[in-house]
């Protein structure tokens, strides 16, 4: 897709961009390959055809946000200056559901977890979409509370989630 990558040091290219989700690799697009670079993608957006909803994704390395171990692009759903909301999409190898008894064929599940990072203290939590991990990352239990009741927001819901960290950015 196309979109815009930025390198550790601020250099930035606009191209068509490939993102290996498995092996949590992005660059260049060039022949239909990832372009190896000494530099290391910091961040990079996808501009996403009409027909998948015509949205701009931004991905930011987990390095941004502290934690260097995952080694991996978080995709950022909301980011303010008290709270950011982001999602990992991960894929792992499993047996093939529909032949179960072959221990050799194997196919890819994608799935995401999602993750919070309080900017104040500069934590990063992994969270399930619950009232009291939110709670717990953000710490502000009552402002959290009174978000959900006066908004009617369900926190089980990626959108209402991402409403609520609305608020809480701009409280």
């Amino acid at each position: 897709f196309p979109g815009t990558l930025t390198y550790k040091g601020g250099a930035k290219s606009d191209t068509k961009i490939l993102y290996d989700l498995y092996n949590q690799r992005a660059g260049a697009d060039v022949k239909n390959s990832i372009l190896e670079s000494e530099q290391a993608v910091e961040e990079f957006s996808i501009s996403l055809p009409a027909k998948f909803g015509g949205n701009t994704l931004l991905f930011k390395s987990t390095e941004s946000y502290g934690n260097g171990s995952l080694k991996n692009y978080f995709n950022v759903l909301e980011e303010g200056p008290k709270a950011t909301f982001l999602k990992l999409f991960r894929i792992k190898l499993i047996s093939d559901p529909s032949n179960m008894m072959d221990k050799e064929q194997k196919v890819f599940e994608q799935y995401y977890e999602y993750y919070l990072y309080n900017n104040s203290t500069r934590e990063l939590g992994k969270i399930k979409l619950k009232e009291k991990d939110i709670v717990k990352q953000l710490g502000d239990e009552e402002f959290v509370k009174s978000l959900i009741s006066k908004g009617n927001l369900d926190v089980s819901n990626e959108v209402d989630v991402i409403k609520l960290i609305q608020g809480y950015n701009i409280k």
